[in-house]
């Protein structure tokens, strides 16, 4: 009967140690997946990406709104595209006049955040830390292993968001092809004004 208690108590024991990790695995993982598929935020931001292939940097800016706007402008400033709710216009005049160039109904874009969500449910090797700097901004960062929806193509993502508010100040994707490096900040009176 006495080794039948030892036994029970040192089960018990691992199970009282195990329980804190899985549950901050657990945690971590849900933080990780939820990064992942944040892809419409309650403020205005400003987005200054880089994408580095090879030897060459090529560098863009996006105004989003939560109206689900979007305005890109190249290096120089200058009005290169625009999305307005599943409407995507190209302009060759610099923003005068604007070309739509596809659309996509309501049904494709909740298959597109459909499989946005299972490519963050079937992410790998996620990683967590909280509570860590970035330029002076604490935030945790969330990184992971996962196939690019719809292509399959095999991508390492990485996401420091404010550990207070959520904001994803910076997001990092790499790719076989590429890096792409998008430093955001808040821009809450930005406007995107769309094509009649």
């Amino acid at each position: 009967m006495k080794a039948v208690t030892r036994t029970i108590c040192f089960g018990v024991g691992l199970m009282a140690f195990a329980t804190p990790a899985s549950a901050d695995q657990a945690k971590c993982e849900s933080d990780a997946r939820a990064a992942m598929t944040e892809v419409f935020h309650p403020v205005a931001m400003r987005q200054n990406v880089q994408m580095v292939m090879g030897n060459n940097t090529t560098r863009n800016t996006v105004i989003s709104t939560p109206d689900k706007r979007g305005l890109t402008m190249n290096e120089q400033g200058v009005p290169v595209s625009l999305f307005n709710d599943g409407k995507f216009y190209t302009t060759s005049d610099g923003g005068k006049n604007w070309k739509l160039m596809s659309e996509s109904t309501p049904e494709q874009q909740r298959a597109y955040l459909d499989g946005l969500a299972k490519q963050a449910l079937e992410a790998t090797n996620i990683e967590c830390a909280y509570g860590v700097d970035l330029d002076g901004k604490t935030v945790d960062r969330f990184s992971m292993d996962y196939a690019l929806y719809p292509s399959g193509m095999k991508m390492k993502g990485t996401y420091w968001r404010d550990a207070q508010n959520g904001f994803p100040w910076r997001i990092e994707t790499v790719s076989p092809h590429n890096t792409i490096i998008q430093d955001n900040e808040p821009a809450p009176n930005a406007v995107v004004e769309v094509p009649d």
